[in-house]
């Protein structure tokens, strides 16, 4: 596997490759809270998994509400722990629309089809993650992948969801002692 750091407006990230360059899938990881592409870079490129290319983009760093307003790498803002706590709409949205900026180029540049791509994440990512795969008007994804997390906006479901999340393969895994992200939500 190869691995390149790449850089945009919004902290650019890490992405691996085969060592021979070809790939016929592509796996976007986003890390959670605070964290960067670098926490999660070598556990996912231990998976090894054969002609895949894997994107792990850096949150953007902003000011967290919920951390007093120190800046951090954040897919949105956080305004506090409750389930009913208000949600950063702007930020999902702005961190959805850097994301399927990287899945159209996948798509039409690289001819990837988009039923080989998954997108996954931990905690704040896990909730990105959700929020873009089940929104996604354009795409049917081959999956998305939701560790520690909740959903976002919760209350705007089902309505929210696309036509193509009746058949996105989810797979959600969250831990019952988990301090921060409650497993409840």
């Amino acid at each position: 596997m190869e691995s390149i750091e790449f850089e945009d407006n919004d902290g650019g990230g890490i992405i691996i490759t085969p060592s021979d360059g070809q790939y016929d899938s592509v796996i976007f990881w986003f890390h959670g809270l605070g964290d960067t592409a670098h926490g999660w870079a070598d556990a996912i490129e231990y998976l090894n998994i054969p002609k895949a290319k894997l994107i792990l983009p850096n949150a953007p760093t902003r000011p967290i509400s919920l951390n007093y307003g120190h800046s951090m790498p954040g897919w949105s803002d956080i305004y506090g722990l409750n389930a009913n706590d208000p949600e950063d709409i702007e930020g999902f949205t702005n961190s959805a629309n850097r994301i399927n900026g990287f899945i159209e180029k996948e798509v039409t540049e690289n001819n990837i089809s988009p039923s080989r791509i998954i997108i996954g994440g931990f905690s704040q990512g896990g909730a990105l993650a959700l929020h873009l795969t089940l929104r996604h008007q354009k795409y049917a994804f081959g999956g998305c992948i939701a560790f520690s997390t909740w959903l976002p906006f919760h209350a705007d479901y089902p309505s929210a969801l696309s036509p193509h999340a009746s058949s996105l393969p989810i797979f959600q895994a969250h831990g019952t002692s988990d301090t921060i992200v409650p497993y409840k939500w």
